[in-house]
């Protein structure tokens, strides 16, 4: 009985034990010390069903390709070796070739008789180093990503401690990575006007909201201030939020975009005021001007009767002297209105600088000295007189605001020879003599960057506000130098000044002397072209008055072989002086025409006519500007 009941337990333990090992779910195997397999439990043979009925008493190199073969073999050997449990990694495949990887423990077994064997029990984890290797794979293309990424890439924990950063975040911040994981916290990035904002916005990630776009002002470790755009989710493990995870952008290139669109709208705005202003002014100016032009004319004709010590000259001399302030008072509002005409005419530079100094020196602060060394030598250009006044205001009033303090303003003029060698460094200049205008002053002077940025439009290093300037009076005076032939250079060094140095092409100015000659007036106002004829015809001219446009083409056509010159008003009856100066050059290609007008040329108008004629001479003018105007093209009659 008792013999009975101990097989019975054996029995039921030799079940329980294969039913253990047949269900189990790892391959479970023993082998003799030769490496035959003697036992397999289930899970074995059906990971390898072309070898489940030949498995029994078979060696691995039987069972396995050779090299998978041998590293069993290897670790049977150093199990029975160590005699103690061993872990190995081992590669298997079936006989279709599919690759397995075993994770497989052995360890000595040694039976009642003595007789060694090697037990062991692996479990397939390819799946598993498939998905390792899947997300390693991630992990790299992850981080790849954030380090090439343009835009800031950072995750922070539930108290604003900051986790991670990629290289442009720190890039951005100023910060190395150990500093800003080990230092720095959230709100340490943005100014502390900010921080209140952003604790608040921290607090709604970490409640779970996600954030879109927040513009904040960073803050730099060094200090310097920059604008940046965020967003954020909140970061999650096993459904509890932990952290939070977003992206950040400088935009201070966009910020610098928008300044700069706002400005070119307000410069667009402007323009149009000033257009709007222009053709206002251009309008009564024609009319105001020939009311001017005879009341200057006349008063001279009355100054030419008298001598200085009579009564009443120089009440006419103060008529004459207030025509002229009325005259320039429209120049200026043309000019304002950018309808001032452009023409060139021989100019004594000298003579102008003086001029514009005596305002200049009105306007400028008592802390500035404004001191002239002007050249001995003749200073005849080829420019226009408001362009020169308005090329010297420019610089006159930069070179004062560079010397907020007070300083020297030394204007200079002299005749240099620019070489082949000087033509090297600066590829615009051309060799020959020029007149030079310098305006040096002893301000704060410009860095080589800003230096480099001086004459580019809409550039101003005035502080923004509402006396920011629109950046165009240096490209403006460029344009004129260059447009007269000329060039302009800038020397200047933070705390030494800054020089500025116009070049414009030396003329001789030759008199000649004048021969009779035959002037065709075209002025519809009765009393100016009485005016204009008793002056021509006191310097020894021939006058011929036309009084509208059809009248003056019938003389023209009739006598221009006599006609030396025309000086044609371009507001007439019957044919405007546009149509006349056409009609004109298809008679006689060769004809002379000086424009002698207070109407404001401009735009298309300007761009035909002023090709076409010898000058202008704009209303209201002395007598004596006429007469040289005419001199410069006929000589003396």
């Amino acid at each position: 009985s008792d013999r009975k009941k101990v097989e019975r337990e054996l029995q039921a333990s030799k079940a329980q034990f294969e039913a253990f090992m047949e269900n189990a779910p790892v391959a479970a195997f023993i082998k003799d010390e030769e490496g035959r397999y003697v036992y397999a439990n289930r899970s074995w043979p059906l990971l390898f069903n072309p070898f489940a009925n030949d498995w029994r008493g078979k060696a691995a190199d039987y069972l396995f390709p050779a090299e998978i073969a041998k590293t069993f073999t290897d670790s049977d050997r150093a199990t029975l070796e160590r005699g103690a449990v061993s872990e190995f990694i081992q590669p298997v495949c079936d006989s279709t070739g599919k690759q397995y990887t075993w994770l497989t423990y052995k360890f000595p077994i040694q039976d009642a008789s003595g007789k060694k064997f090697i037990g062991g029990v692996a479990i397939d984890i390819s799946k598993r180093l498939r998905a390792e290797e899947a997300l390693r794979k991630s992990e790299k293309r992850f981080r790849e990503l954030t380090e090439l990424l343009p835009i800031g890439v950072y995750e922070y924990d539930i108290t604003g401690k900051l986790l991670f950063a990629n290289p442009a975040l720190l890039e951005m911040s100023g910060y190395t990575l150990d500093e800003i994981l080990t230092q720095a916290h959230i709100l340490n990035l943005v100014i502390p006007e900010d921080r209140a904002r952003m604790a608040e916005n921290i607090q709604k990630r970490i409640e779970g909201e996600t954030a879109q776009l927040v513009e904040y002002t960073g803050l730099r470790k060094d200090g310097i201030a920059v604008p940046v755009l965020a967003s954020a989710s909140p970061i999650y493990d096993d459904g509890k939020i932990v952290g939070v995870r977003g992206v950040i952008s400088d935009i201070t290139h966009l910020k610098q975009a928008e300044d700069e669109k706002r400005a070119l709208q307000t410069q667009l705005f402007q323009s149009q005021k000033m257009e709007s202003l222009g053709t206002l002014v251009g309008g009564i100016a024609h009319d105001f001007n020939n009311m001017l032009q005879i009341i200057i004319g006349y008063s001279q004709f009355l100054m030419d009767r008298h001598k200085k010590e009579d009564p009443g000259y120089g009440d006419l001399q103060t008529i004459i002297e207030t025509s002229k302030e009325a005259a320039d008072l429209v120049t200026k509002l043309l000019a304002f209105g950018q309808q001032a005409q452009s023409i060139p005419t021989e100019l004594d530079l000298n003579n102008r600088i003086r001029e514009l100094s005596t305002v200049i020196s009105r306007t400028l602060p008592h802390i500035i000295r404004l001191d002239l060394d002007l050249t001995d030598r003749p200073t005849t250009i080829l420019a226009d007189k408001g362009e020169i006044g308005q090329l010297f205001m420019n610089l006159a009033i930069n070179a004062s605001e560079a010397m907020p303090d007070g300083g020297d303003l030394k204007v200079a003029t002299s005749i240099v020879r620019l070489d082949e060698d000087y033509r090297k460094a600066h590829p615009e200049a051309k060799p020959g003599d020029y007149v030079m205008l310098s305006v040096k002053d002893t301000g704060r002077g410009m860095d080589d960057e800003t230096k480099c940025r001086t004459f580019d439009p809409f550039f101003s290093t005035k502080q923004r506000g509402p006396t920011r300037g629109t950046g165009l009076g240096l490209s403006v005076v460029r344009g004129i130098a260059q447009q007269r032939g000329g060039h302009i250079t800038c020397e200047s060094k933070p705390g030494k000044g800054t020089e500025f140095k116009v070049y414009f092409p030396a003329i001789d100015s030759k008199d000649q002397p004048m021969e009779p000659k035959m002037i065709l007036v075209v002025e519809d106002n009765d009393r100016i072209a009485e005016m204009e004829k008793r002056a021509l015809e006191r310097s020894g001219y021939k006058v011929i008055i036309a009084t509208n446009g059809k009248e003056a083409i019938d003389i023209f056509q009739a006598r221009n072989n006599e006609i030396s010159l025309v000086l044609l008003d371009l507001i007439l009856p019957e044919k405007t002086g546009r149509d006349c100066l056409t009609e004109m050059l298809t008679i006689d290609p060769s004809v002379k025409v000086l424009i002698a007008s207070g109407y404001s040329m401009e735009g298309a108008l300007k761009k035909e006519i002023t090709p076409l004629v010898k000058g202008f001479v704009h209303k209201p003018f002395v007598m004596t500007d006429l007469i040289s105007a005419v001199h410069c093209e006929l000589g003396n009659g």
